[in-house]
């Protein structure tokens, strides 16, 4: 990685030697040495951004997080459906009220009644009630105070209030694993996006190298050509050499510029902000996932992933619901018992002078008597339990399918990277033969030359597959359901 690293100091390095070459008109030797030398030289040279945000992989992950729209929105999401699970227990919670009215008996007889009272319903169905009532009609004024108790028997476990309850907080399990698997697909994106980003600068860097080494090149070339020692189709070759050197340039510069852009977008960022990300990057793999065995990973993934854990919560909470209805042949009854204490006088606070103590008992009932609502409720339960559990089957088949995949695109990544290593191991030798060579007077500069484009060939293949096999490593790990970000 440091031979990426430095090429952008290589590059100013060749051309300030090119430069002094021509100057010197025939002196070959400051030429050579610029050209021979300088790209052992210039490999340690640190490259610096200025005051550029360094961003680490992790601190651009934390960065997207807290500022990439989808993922807030998401986060947002989570908010709304807990709010709405709060809201629909708001039932079990305890309410006041009031009310006021009057009337007229006929002879002009004027009444009026008031009350003040407060309620309280629990889950298991029973409620607590105590209030304060008033009637006036002309000069009598009744008085009570009641406390009540109302107890279901055979209720209806489906009734409307406790299934809207039960559909909030599934929402709200739903909404939050949804948010769980958006932070790991959108961790996956930007370590791809950061991964990219690197190869581009390092590209961008490699190409800056062999564009001054062509220039270079070119510059020495136009030296001889004045000598007489090449010909005018050899000059006009190096100079193409150079045209294609430069093109190559700005469109690594060119797709540089694009990938900070889409980075930055994914991570909620300034346009305008400059970057300064870690390239050594590139030559980090923790723990390699592709050396694992096979059914290891596909295991994991079902016990990881958040979509199964997202399936297996709503099955569970579905099955509990069902296996709690039971539909009965005696239809919902509700037992209330009441305790008052009333008093009657001329006037308001006459009244509240305890007359007397009622104490009372009530029953309602309300059903169709074949109770087809709670059978319609629970087989719309048992459709859904039964659509989700296929559902489940399938994202489970998939999900082998996928950490297959993804496996196998990394064993082939990794098999590849191994063999272009190899490959730039025989091209380095063959460069340094063609350094002795060169030396000796046995090979032309040109062929040189051809032996360190054919090096930089091969480093440009080498940083492509290297990122396609960090990026296979981050899509096994995804699809294995193994955090490292």
């Amino acid at each position: 990685m440091e031979r990426f690293c430095s090429a952008l100091s290589l590059a100013l390095l060749v051309s300030a030697g090119a430069s002094a070459g021509a100057r010197e008109g025939g002196g070959e030797g400051v030429g050579n040495r610029a050209f021979d030398n300088g790209i052992a030289s210039a490999l340690a040279a640190p490259v610096t951004r200025g005051s550029a945000l360094e961003l680490s992989l992790d601190d651009a992950v934390a960065f997207a997080l807290r500022a990439n729209h989808r993922y807030l929105n998401l986060v947002d999401q989570v908010a709304a459906s807990d709010l709405d699970y709060e809201a629909a227990q708001t039932v079990y919670k305890t309410h006041f009220g009031s009310s006021l009215s009057s009337d007229a008996r006929l002879g002009a007889e004027v009444g009026s009644s008031y009350s003040l009272f407060m309620d309280k319903r629990n889950e298991s169905g029973s409620r607590y009630g105590l209030g304060f009532y008033n009637s006036t009609f002309g000069d009598n004024t009744l008085s009570e105070w009641r406390l009540s108790y109302t107890l279901p028997f055979f209720r209806n476990p489906l009734d409307s209030q406790r299934l809207a309850i039960f559909q909030a907080e599934i929402n709200a399990a739903r909404s939050r694993r949804l948010a769980q698997i958006g932070r790991d697909e959108l961790a996956n994106q930007v370590v791809a996006a950061y991964l990219r980003l690197a190869m581009s600068m390092q590209a961008e860097l490699l190409t800056a190298e062999e564009y001054a080494i062509a220039e270079t090149f070119l510059a020495r070339q136009r030296v001889r050509q004045r000598n007489g020692e090449v010909s005018a189709l050899e000059l006009s070759e190096a100079q193409l050499n150079t045209i294609d050197a430069r093109q190559a340039q700005d469109q690594a510069a060119l797709e540089r510029s694009s990938q900070e852009d889409s980075f930055r977008l994914l991570l909620g960022m300034d346009p305008h902000r400059e970057l300064s990300i870690d390239g050594e990057v590139l030559g980090e793999v923790p723990e390699p996932l592709v050396a694992q065995p096979l059914a290891e990973l596909e295991t994991g993934a079902l016990t990881r992933r958040a979509e199964v854990q997202a399936k297996k919560e709503e099955l569970l909470m579905l099955g509990r619901r069902i296996e709690s209805t039971r539909v009965g042949v005696i239809p919902p009854l509700e037992v209330s018992l009441h305790y008052s204490l009333v008093g009657e006088g001329d006037g308001l606070e006459d009244s509240f002078s305890v007359d007397d103590q009622r104490f009372g008992v009530g029953l309602r009932m309300d059903t169709d008597l074949q109770n087809s609502e709670v059978r319609i409720r629970q087989r719309q339960l048992q459709l859904q339990r039964a659509a989700l559990q296929r559902e489940y089957d399938y994202l489970q088949r998939s999900l082998v399918a996928e950490v297959r995949k993804a496996y196998h695109k990394a064993q082939r990544a990794h098999s590849f990277l191994d063999y272009l290593q190899q490959f730039l191991a025989v091209a380095e030798q063959k460069h340094e033969q063609a350094e002795v060579l060169y030396q000796r007077g046995e090979v032309t500069e040109l062929e040189l030359f051809q032996s360190h484009h054919q090096v930089s060939q091969a480093n440009h293949r080498i940083l492509s597959a290297r990122v396609d096999y960090l990026l296979a490593e981050q899509s096994l790990a995804l699809a294995a359901g193994v955090l490292r970000y």
